[in-house]
């Protein structure tokens, strides 16, 4: 994949393509591909989550990949078949997410993975922000 010299961050990018955008905004989702750390994966399904979040400017997202490939969202970590992408615009402290799930892994609770550092970046669409 060709680096866009628009984007200027020393996050990884998950790069996601879709020729719907507003579709990957409903329910029902659209479909697309997704790169990142290097691998490209395809036929994925992307759609809105949360209800709560579905009225904010940015918007939170389900990534739903397929059986035969998985997600590989850190070296050395299980291959997921899903994650979200959550939006912390209603969040001024922007670590709520992570420092919540933090806690409960640390408390010996079952808990999602959640890090701030990567930068989705949504290809097809031109976002100035």
């Amino acid at each position: 994949m060709a680096q866009d010299a628009r984007v200027r961050t020393a996050l990884p990018v998950l790069h996601w393509f879709t020729s719907n955008a507003a579709g990957a905004g409903t329910a029902s989702g659209s479909r697309g591909a997704v790169y990142y750390e290097g691998e490209f994966y395809d036929n994925v399904l992307f759609t809105l989550h949360g209800q709560s979040s579905a009225g904010f400017p940015k918007k939170s997202y389900n990534l739903d990949f397929n059986r035969t490939q998985r997600f590989g969202w850190s070296r050395g970590a299980p291959r997921v078949a899903d994650v979200d992408l959550l939006t912390n615009w209603a969040d001024k402290s922007k670590v709520r997410h992570v420092l919540a799930y933090e806690v409960m892994r640390e408390a010996g609770v079952a808990a999602h993975f959640a890090f701030t550092g990567a930068r989705p970046a949504k290809r097809g669409v031109l976002q100035h922000r």
